[in-house]
């Protein structure tokens, strides 16, 4: 069984890897995402968000990513 210690050094590695995706933001792919995380605020809830997916659904940190931009842009919704 993970202790905390364990998992809390998951989370802090699982957001290294997020900043890196971030940093990186390609508008012209997900510019929701890129909007959202362009302030200090939005980018604690697109960080959290990808977390969840990670975490909830084992989605890797870029499927999370794509699957935020789904959620958010309304041009990618399959109706």
């Amino acid at each position: 069984m993970a202790t905390l210690e364990d998992k809390r050094r998951v989370i802090s590695d699982l957001k290294k890897v997020i900043a890196t995706y971030l940093k990186k933001c390609d508008e012209s792919i997900t510019p929701f995402v890129c909007g959202l995380q362009s302030t200090p605020k939005g980018y604690k809830k697109v960080e959290q968000l990808i977390i969840n997916q990670c975490i909830i659904n084992k989605y890797r940190v870029g499927e999370a990513i794509m699957e935020l931009e789904h959620t958010l842009n309304p041009n990618l919704t399959n109706d």
